[in-house]
């Protein structure tokens, strides 16, 4: 079997994430509401960029192995479940996924658009899609607020950047997860992405 080009993998990856949310679309939209228009209501891209020393000195000591950006993507799952908590309570792992924020977070590294070959990796983040309500954005607000003010905790991320939709669904899609794209022609890294909620 050939192996898909890199181009062919982005834009089929691009379509499978526009599905996913097109299929969230279907379950929250109000009526008459276009697809463009829910987005303008509930879509964000939010970048979370980490303290890397923090996160050198906090697992240096451990004898696990940890693959490129596992411990990100670990700390992010760990916010997306503040989250949750802060909108449906203790239990909210025992709620319904339509209940739960959407959100696809990728991991990055600095000036992976420009590389022709992987190297080494500097300063690993996340780029993140999220499909929020009002009232879940006031909750990711409030966790955020309290989580960039502590010096310490189980969350390394120093700055988060949140952008509204302002257009061109696949363009914010493909900048999003380009990093896993960009992979798919070198080494296996493992897990690149997140999609949360976890299916049921």
């Amino acid at each position: 079997m050939n192996k898909m080009k890199k181009s062919e993998y982005s834009e089929a990856l691009v379509g499978w994430v526009r599905d996913l949310i097109k299929e969230r679309y279907e379950v929250e939209k109000a009526a008459y509401q276009t697809f463009e228009s829910y987005l303008i209501s509930n879509f964000y891209l939010v970048t979370l960029v980490f303290n890397q020393s923090k996160i050198l000195q906090k697992y240096k000591g451990d004898d696990q192995k940890y693959a490129v950006g596992e411990v990100e993507l670990k700390q992010f799952r760990h916010l997306y479940n503040l989250v949750c908590r802060e909108a449906l309570g203790r239990k909210y792992n025992k709620a319904q996924n339509t209940e739960k924020p959407l959100s696809i977070a990728c991991i990055d590294a600095n000036g992976s658009r420009y590389w022709s070959e992987v190297g080494d990796f500097d300063n690993i983040h996340i780029h993140s899609v999220w499909l929020m309500n009002s009232s879940i954005k006031e909750c990711f607000d409030k966790v955020v607020k309290g989580m960039l003010e502590k010096s310490s905790g189980a969350i390394d991320i120093e700055n988060v950047d949140v952008k509204r939709y302002t257009g061109d669904i696949d363009k914010v899609i493909s900048y999003t997860m380009k990093f896993d794209a960009f992979t798919r022609d070198g080494d296996d890294l493992g897990i690149t992405f997140h999609i949360l909620p976890d299916a049921l």
